[in-house]
């Protein structure tokens, strides 16, 4: 008797070895218990496929909940797998990455989409392997390339796509005989970087409801390692933003120890007899401050990042230059200089010598040609070597002999000697020569033990 639920044949009723066989009675009796078989049968049905959704639900909402306190990617993924063997009842579940989405230094023969697999689960604790696939290859990279889910009812009898399908790899990780799979596409900001697969041990088809569930659960999946990296990304701002606030109290604190040294520098000059007119004194403590408010605007520009050399001294020297009140404007700068670089408190310090110097130059250091001023930067033994020269008549001799030191040369032998742990000196040879010597920073591009090419 045919069990018919509507339209929709629902199956057979059957009924045989009845002692003296049918009849149109009997078949009457069928017809009339037909309907309450089916009756039964649909309430049988909805009960399962109540307690079907119920459970689906169930999964899902836990899994939610269990994302949401997840902020690494090995958890997340975890949870994932386990939940994804609950739903499917099945023996194991494999995550496989993109190799351009995960930390650390890749090996030589990898490509950025290569497929890793990360965690794979089956009966005993999750695992983490490098076991990889070129991008296209087997199920996982199909699906990667595609960007759409794929279910093999039997990887033995079927062979949906070209390459290592690589079940015989992970059957001998997981213990299991893998014969199905479903592998979803797993999208981090819309982008797919990996693959999510549910392996069975028992041939089994999966429909179009259980790829939907298993979706559901990997752009769960998806958006908890995209909150994740987010939270990552704004620890380390934070980290960053701190660190950029402790630099800048450091640089403040600095500029205004600086700026206490000068004031102390000319209250001693005045002190040893020095007779120097207040508004002179007022002039050059103001030109040596505004030389600091230079510096500073100089490192702010470029980021507190390492700054080159010959860059600095230009950059120094054209301020400088636009500050003079001086009538003459023929000036020239000739950097001859290797590409070394110098970290923030180096540039600094640095700045502070180069702006003394200029200031110098442009007060005495004027020849016929007006100021011509060449700087050469090398390094000799592992030592950065500053040459500054310019074309005027040179230092005076009691200068030289050490016997005048103005506020200018005491500063940068207090820079040079103290901040830099460098040495320097003077001399004449065609006009004022200054040698300055410090340490090079071997973590820098240019720095000591470090060659370049021109």
């Amino acid at each position: 008797m045919p069990l018919i639920r509507g339209e929709q044949p629902l199956g057979l009723l059957v009924v045989a070895n009845r002692e003296g066989g049918y009849g149109p009675e009997q078949l009457e009796d069928l017809e009339a218990l037909a309907p309450a078989v089916v009756q039964a049968l649909e309430k049988k049905l909805a009960e399962e496929a109540l307690l079907r959704r119920t459970h689906e639900l169930e999964v899902l909402n836990r899994t939610n909940q269990r994302l949401a306190g997840s902020l690494e990617t090995e958890d997340i993924l975890d949870v994932a797998l386990e939940e994804l063997c609950s739903l499917f009842g099945a023996a194991g579940a494999a995550a496989w990455l993109v190799e351009a989405a995960l930390d650390g230094d890749r090996g030589p023969d990898t490509r950025p989409d290569d497929l890793v697999c990360r965690r794979l689960r089956g009966p005993g604790p999750a695992l983490t392997l490098d076991l990889r696939q070129r991008a296209g290859d087997g199920l996982a990279g199909w699906v990667f390339g595609h960007g759409c889910s794929l279910a093999v009812p039997d990887v033995a009898a079927e062979l949906p796509v070209p390459g290592p399908l690589y079940p015989a790899l992970l059957t001998a990780h997981l213990g299991i005989d893998v014969r199905a799979v479903l592998s979803v596409p797993l999208r981090l900001k819309s982008t797919v970087a990996g693959v999510l697969q549910v392996l069975d041990a028992r041939s089994r088809g999966f429909d179009a409801r259980d790829q939907s569930l298993a979706e559901s659960i990997t752009a769960a999946a998806g958006s908890a390692i995209d909150r994740a990296h987010l939270y990552e990304q704004a620890r380390r701002n934070a980290v960053v933003r701190d660190t950029l606030l402790r630099e800048v109290n450091h640089r403040v604190k600095n500029n205004l120890s600086a700026i206490l040294g000068l004031v102390h520098a000319e209250g001693r000059r005045t002190r040893e007899g020095d007779k120097l007119h207040p508004q002179e004194m007022l002039d050059d403590l103001a030109a040596r401050v505004g030389s600091l408010a230079t510096v500073h605007a100089i490192l702010s520009a470029s980021g507190w990042r390492p700054l080159e050399v010959g860059e600095l001294a230009r950059e120094v020297f054209a301020a400088a230059a636009l500050s003079s009140d001086s009538d003459d404007r023929r000036m020239a700068l000739d950097v001859n200089a290797a590409p070394i670089q110098v970290d923030p408190e180096q540039a600094h310090q640095l700045a502070l010598v180069l702006g003394e110097l200029t200031t110098n130059a442009l007060k005495y250091g004027r020849g016929d040609q007006g100021l011509q001023v060449a700087l050469h930067v090398s390094l000799e033994d592992g030592q950065v070597c500053l040459v500054y020269r310019d074309g005027g008549p040179g230092y005076p001799p009691a200068v030289l002999a050490g016997h005048d030191r103005s506020v200018g040369l005491w500063l940068i032998d207090s820079i040079v000697r103290t901040s830099l742990r460098g040495h320097w000196s003077m001399s004449n040879d065609g006009g004022a020569v200054t040698r300055v010597w410090f340490p090079g920073n071997p973590g820098l591009r240019g720095g000591m033990g470090i060659e370049w090419r021109d």
